[in-house]
This record gives C-alpha cells, structure tokens and sequence, in this order.
C-alpha cells in the first residue's frame, strides 16, 4: 500500500475534498486513476483553486466495503 501522509495542518480556511474511486488492481488502472487526479486539480486550478495538500493512496478495498 503506498500512502502520503499530510506534513502541514490545514489552515482555518480549508476545507477537504475526499475522492474515493474503487479500482481493480494493476499498474494501468493506478495510472488511469493518476491521471484522473491530475486531469481534477487542473480543473481546480483553472477556476483558482490551488489545492495546498494532495494524495492519492493505492490499496485493499475492505471487505465490508
């Protein structure tokens, strides 16, 4: 499992956006969802909406999912 883990706090303004997309397992379906991720922060951005912190995170979905 590869997790990013969040160096900052978020600031009084901040608010979370959590995307969660189940996947079947592989290197092309991680990078269909890499590209996903990138393809919505440039839309963020294009509104300016800089994001100050993002991750994407691969792994077992639970079973009671």
């Amino acid at each position: 499992m590869n997790r990013a883990r969040q160096t900052t706090s978020p600031g009084a303004d901040d608010q979370r956006l959590v995307l969660t997309v189940d996947i079947p397992e592989g290197q092309a379906n991680e990078k269909v969802a890499i590209d996903a991720l990138i393809t919505l922060v440039r839309h963020l951005e294009f509104d300016a909406i800089y994001p100050t912190f993002m991750a994407l995170e691969f792994g077992q979905v639970p079973a009671s999912r």
